[in-house]
């Protein structure tokens, strides 16, 4: 934060000559600058009805108004500032929003809201269902786990050898090239033995040609791409394991980040 703060005043003094910018897009632009934070600039030091919207303030909306959805999702914070800016009075917008983090932050804090000191507990909708205790409910998104995975691109003059995935499941039917789960020796080793089965041998090269990052909804795959070729046996073409023309590769269903993977070699 220290670092982006430090680089924000210098882009204000570089391209705002010093004066920090009165509007959302040109405050919003600014290093490390998030909405929450173009609107705690805009309304406590111009004056302007922008809601500065952050943990606080999502607690106490949540309670006023029994919102029982994942407070951290985009769609809840985006509900919560539009009621937050139908509420900012034309008058004092920054005072309206520094007293909403104060009532967060000393009187419906989390847990156990202190609601006999709450100036809007007759309005609070959760308190008045007794679930205040409940709200807000904040779901964090599980890390997906990371699969290492190594590809080899077997070229053999102007083709390559391809597979095509199973007809069900992840990247069903798409086509791929070889590659196994793990990394370095390991996943190198990995490819020749699945190769092997096939009665090919692979000499593929040392260092990689690259790498990529594929974020699916319930895993991630750390792709290594090598090349190689065949130095032993002959592929008996079937239908799912394949030679095609290098040219011809943008004809193809390719699995995901694979058809990524033609442009690095």
């Amino acid at each position: 934060r220290a670092r982006h703060l430090h680089q924000a005043v210098q882009e204000v003094q570089a391209k705002y000559g010093g004066h920090v910018p009165e509007n959302k897009k040109d405050v919003q632009s600014l290093k490390g600058v998030g909405d929450y934070t173009a609107g705690a600039i805009l309304s406590l030091a111009y004056g302007q009805k922008e809601p500065a919207v952050d943990g606080n303030v999502l607690r106490i909306f949540a309670r006023l108004y029994d919102i029982e959805e994942n407070i951290l999702s985009t769609p809840v914070k985006k509900k919560v500032t539009a009621l937050v800016a139908e509420q900012l009075p034309d008058e004092a917008p920054g005072a309206f929003n520094e007293a909403l983090m104060d009532l967060g932050a000393m009187i419906c804090i989390p847990k156990h809201p202190r609601c006999p000191d709450c100036p809007l507990q007759e309005l609070c909708l959760a308190h008045r269902a007794g679930k205040e205790c409940e709200l807000p409910i904040r779901l964090v998104k599980k890390k997906s786990p990371v699969e290492d995975i190594t590809v080899v691109v077997v070229r053999k003059g102007e083709q390559w050898l391809i597979h095509r995935r199973p007809p069900t499941g992840l990247l069903a039917s798409m086509w791929e090239f070889p590659n196994a789960q793990g990394k370095g020796e390991d996943g190198l080793r990995a490819v020749c033995q699945l190769l092997a089965k096939k009665g090919l041998t692979l000499a593929a090269d040392d260092q990689p040609v690259g790498s990529l990052k594929s974020v699916f909804s319930h895993k991630t795959w750390q792709m290594t791409i090598y090349e190689g070729c065949i130095t032993q046996g002959k592929l008996e073409e079937e239908e799912d394991w394949q030679w095609i023309d290098c040219k011809d590769y943008a004809s193809l269903p390719w699995a995901g980040p694979h058809g990524k993977i033609t442009a690095m070699v």
